[in-house]
């Protein structure tokens, strides 16, 4: 009945025949969508969400990859019904994502209410009761942070959303996150129970194994072992950490840098590079961002010394990303003060404890060693470079300054490449379109790792924008499902300007991991 009320509003005769040519495999799942859109879709958006739902196809109302809309529904309305009437398939990421501000806050308040009470529910267990059961599997799962897709639903978004105001609340509920996590390794009345259940010499797979003793390791690296005013301090200390990462991140996001050049102080550019971004801000005048697509072609075409400069400059510079500067400058007394306080000789000592490399000594040594074998041949290619931007300056007719600046490195290693080596960049590029390097890229990794890529059709799942795409991970032999990934590549106002990827939800028993790149 809820989805016939709202199909009362579409043009009946279209809405009827639409209904006819649809399978509805779901019909419960069906008509919770239709219950929950704001406003009613038209029949064409109609049809295809439909078949997509029943069918799990790409609908037949497409282009390419992408879904067309006439307009006058809501997509993301749809996509979010979806992704909602979808939450108990294993087919789809488990994450929902969150569309305004009182989501984010309201969803944030009942994930540290819930981590708080799954806590006390731990430390309330006597001592000599503890199981796996009852203390360490409740930190493996929801709503412990690493695998709470409402987690990643609350705090992702800080770094993509085109909305100002989603990534205010989303910058805002990753610090309360933060402090949070922080609080809960401060709790020795839990650390007690998972030290006691570590000692009772437990039978358990080896992931159960690592899972209890690195979040033993955690309690221990959070300082419980310190007497209370240095307890307090070090949270103290960790909270303001958390805060200047967050802000940090939320600087590079929301950069919104626009410099503005003409089309002569972009000699070397290629026609289209100029011809994209020319007017579009200034009339007779090209606006360059801080993203990649901007300052790479810039840095390794663009004649111009001095726009090279201001492009670097305004990327790099004291200025660069509001305060982030000073708050690199925080990061490191904090951190320093952090290492200091729980033993260690430094924060790299304290990280490297828990890498790969096991000590920052070792990392020291395999660098080191790298530079006394490199450090000739680069000193080799410096001079080089000098000798490359020396012989430019006098055939162009500039001075030359006997520097090779930073904004210089990239031009002359480009002109290096052409004329010594008949490498040219732009030539090449044209062979390899994206759409082709991605699919190319994906297939190498598949065969390379023994694992199967399954797109899914757009409409089947939730995402943050439109040029979002969505794969599901299998192991090839077995068939079992390993995860999820979202691929977001292109840079828009309001996303971070680097390459990433953001481990969204990490794998338990019960779901698989999800990533975003």
């Amino acid at each position: 009945s809820l989805g016939l009320k709202h199909l009362t509003k579409l043009k009946t005769s279209q809405a009827t025949q639409n209904l006819r040519n649809i399978k509805i495999k779901h019909s419960s799942a069906f008509l919770f969508i239709m219950s929950t859109l704001k406003k009613p879709l038209c029949p064409c958006c109609f049809q295809a969400y439909a078949a997509s739902v029943t069918a799990g196809e790409v609908p037949a109302v497409s282009d390419g990859d992408s879904m067309v809309f006439c307009g006058t529904c809501a997509p993301s309305d749809v996509e979010k019904a979806l992704a909602k009437a979808w939450t108990g398939d294993k087919t789809v990421p488990p994450i929902v994502w969150l569309l305004t501000p009182e989501e984010i806050q309201e969803v944030t308040q009942v994930i540290l209410t819930e981590t708080e009470a799954n806590l006390d529910a731990i430390a309330a267990i006597p001592l000599g009761q503890v199981t796996f059961d009852n203390t360490i599997a409740p930190l493996m799962t929801p709503p412990n942070y690493k695998t709470n897709p409402n987690v990643a639903a609350c705090k992702f978004l800080q770094h993509c959303s085109t909305d100002s105001s989603i990534r205010d609340a989303a910058s805002a509920a990753g610090k309360l996150f933060s402090a949070s996590r922080v609080q809960g390794r401060m709790r020795k009345d839990v650390y007690a129970r998972v030290k006691a259940f570590s000692e009772s010499s437990p039978t358990l797979t080896d992931y159960q194994t690592h899972f209890v003793q690195a979040c033993k390791e955690d309690f221990e690296r959070a300082g419980l072992a310190l007497p209370e005013e240095d307890a307090q301090k070090l949270k103290d200390l960790l909270e303001q950490d958390a805060a200047v990462c967050a802000e940090y991140g939320k600087n590079l996001g929301a950069d919104a840098t626009k410099l503005f050049f003409t089309e002569a102080e972009l000699e070397g550019c290629s026609p289209d590079f100029i011809q994209d971004r020319l007017s579009k801000d200034q009339d007779g005048k090209c606006t360059i961002t801080l993203k990649y697509p901007d300052i790479i072609p810039i840095g390794q075409t663009c004649q111009v010394s001095e726009t090279r400069r201001k492009v670097a400059q305004a990327r790099e510079g004291l200025g660069a990303y509001q305060n982030n500067l000073e708050l690199v400058a925080q990061g490191v007394q904090l951190r320093n003060q952090i290492a200091s306080l729980l033993g260690y000789p430094s924060w790299a000592e304290y990280i490297c404890t828990k890498r790969m490399s096991g000590s920052y000594q070792a990392v020291d040594n395999f660098l080191t060693t790298l530079h006394i074998k490199l450090a000739d041949a680069g000193a080799k290619d410096r001079d080089l470079l000098r000798e490359v931007k020396k012989d430019h300056c006098q055939i162009t007719n500039l001075e030359f300054d006997g520097k090779l600046n930073a904004w210089d490195t990239s031009f002359y290693n480009n002109i290096l490449l052409k004329e010594k080596y008949g490498v040219d960049n732009e030539a090449i590029r044209k062979f390899f379109p994206l759409d082709h390097v991605v699919e190319t890229t994906l297939a190498i990794y598949q065969e390379l790792l023994g694992l199967t890529f399954r797109e899914l059709p757009k409409g089947t799942f939730w995402s943050w924008h439109a040029e979002v795409r969505c794969f599901e991970v299998t192991d090839t032999d077995s068939s079992q499902q390993l995860g999820f990934f979202y691929l977001d590549l292109h840079p828009r106002t309001g996303k971070y300007g680097h390459a990433a990827i953001f481990h969204l939800v990490k794998h338990n028993g019960e779901q698989g991991a999800v990533d975003c790149m």
